[in-house]
Order: C-alpha cells, then sequence, then structure tokens
C-alpha cells in the first residue's frame, strides 16, 4: 500500500496480503517485536510495520543461506559419489583385465578341454519325458493319486432365522 503523509494504521490481515503471507505470521512476528496483538483485525502503527518488513527479510536472507548451504552439500555428495562409481568401474575393468591375463596364463588346453566335452556329449534324456511339459494334475492323474483331498458335505447350521418357532407374520 502506499504510505501516506498521514500514516494510518494497517491491520495485520492487510500487511499479510500486501507481504503474501498469512496473518499468522505477522502476528508471530509483531509478538516477538512487543507488540501486543490479539487477532488478524488488530492495527500495527507505521513503524511497527516497517520493522516486520525488516524482520521478514532478515529470515528470508537466513533461509537463503540454508537453502544455499545445502545445495552446496548436495553437490558436494553428488560429486563424490560419482568418484567412488568411476574408481569402482576402473577397479572392475582391472579385475577383468586380471582374470583373462590368469586364463591365458593357465593354458589354452582347459579351454579345449571344455569346448570338446560341450560338443561331443549328446543331449540328455529326461528320466521322465512327461514330468517337463505336463502339469501337475495331469501328473497325478496318469500316476493314479489324488491332488486334492474329497470335500466333504457341509452340516447343516442351525441359525436364529431359520429356528422352528413361528414368524410373527404366520400367527394371525
Amino acid at each position: 500500500m502506499a504510505s501516506s503523509p498521514a500514516a494510518k494504521k494497517l491491520r495485520i490481515y492487510e500487511v499479510a496480503k500486501d507481504l503474501g503471507m498469512s496473518s499468522e505470521v505477522i502476528q508471530q512476528i509483531a509478538k516477538k517485536l512487543g507488540v501486543e496483538v490479539k487477532n488478524h483485525m488488530s492495527t500495527l502503527p507505521a513503524d511497527i510495520v516497517e520493522k516486520v518488513r525488516a524482520e521478514l527479510g532478515k529470515e528470508k536472507a537466513a533461509v537463503r543461506e540454508v537453502v544455499v548451504r545445502q545445495q552446496e552439500h548436495e553437490a558436494q555428495r553428488a560429486r563424490d559419489d560419482r568418484q567412488r562409481a568411476v574408481a569402482a568401474q576402473q577397479a572392475a575393468q582391472n579385475a577383468q583385465i586380471a582374470a583373462a591375463q590368469a586364463g591365458r596364463a593357465a593354458g589354452d588346453a582347459t579351454a579345449r578341454r571344455r569346448s570338446r566335452s560341450t560338443r561331443s556329449s549328446p543331449p540328455r534324456a529326461s528320466a521322465r519325458p512327461w514330468r517337463a511339459s505336463t502339469p501337475r494334475r495331469a501328473v497325478a492323474s496318469i500316476a493314479g493319486t489324488r491332488t486334492k483331498p474329497e470335500r466333504r458335505p457341509r452340516k447343516a447350521r442351525s441359525c436364529a432365522c431359520r429356528s422352528s418357532s413361528p414368524s410373527p407374520s404366520s400367527r394371525t
């Protein structure tokens, strides 16, 4: 709002609206400054309004500093994580290279034996050829065994709604 030469007292809700904040926050700040306020309709003199604005500026600056520190901390953490990932990747590459060199040093004879054994052996026949492709129920029926127990018939339950006493409508 525009300041007039004859400064009028502003209500807390008006100050809050100008600053884009809730009236409860303005009330708390005014109480912190030593002004007695009861609700959002209480009035504040112009000098107190300026003090409230200055206090808000200080709080916003403090919040900005905290946010900047958090962002710097997160950026440092991300850099550290990237460095750890690169170091782990390099270690894995070094391990692969060492394993490859050790495999070559052990000789090609082992590799030749492996390749011969896989080529010469015939495919393995299963002892139960029906086992791999047939569902369990069919397997059970082939074998002559049950998969589930037979169900017994349910017992008749007595309840209040099926009692033998006549209903009120049939008494007439």
